[in-house]
């Protein structure tokens, strides 16, 4: 929110500001990745097009074998992969048709979905909380 409260309201386009707003930018994106990684659980941690698209190669190759081709651990990780990569080029390419006619609006639009995700994440981890404290005080009895 901070890159579209100061792009919006305060931006000049000086080289300083244009080098500050790409440091802010790459700490979103880091956040970003963290907690993409946090909601898989850690079971994916190639949200980045560069390792992602290894992973990808490298399955490709292991489905080339007979003995992998119905494996469904691999499958499923190959899906959640390519997932992962038509999402980015989905929302990279909707991100830029978004920015082109809001400017940077669209980072408010962005913050409210990582909100909305990160409330959704915080209430399904209270709600199983709950569950198993009372599974538990079922079961003492």
């Amino acid at each position: 929110m901070s890159v579209g409260f100061y792009g919006h309201l305060f931006y000049k386009e000086t080289l300083s500001e244009t080098e500050i707003m790409v440091a802010l930018m790459l700490l979103a994106m880091g956040l970003q990745n963290g907690l993409t990684a946090s909601i898989a659980n850690f079971s994916v941690k190639t949200t980045h097009l560069k390792g992602l698209t290894t992973d990808v190669g490298i399955l490709t190759a292991m489905f080339t074998r007979k003995e992998y081709r119905n494996n469904k651990s691999l499958r499923g990780k190959f899906n959640v992969l390519l997932a992962i990569a038509f999402s980015y080029l989905t929302g990279g390419i909707l991100a830029g048709v978004i920015y082109f006619k809001t400017k940077f609006l669209v980072f408010f639009a962005v913050s409210g979905v990582i909100c909305f995700i990160i409330l959704y994440e915080y209430y399904k981890l209270k709600l199983a909380k709950l569950i198993r404290i009372k599974r538990q005080k079922k079961a003492l009895i």
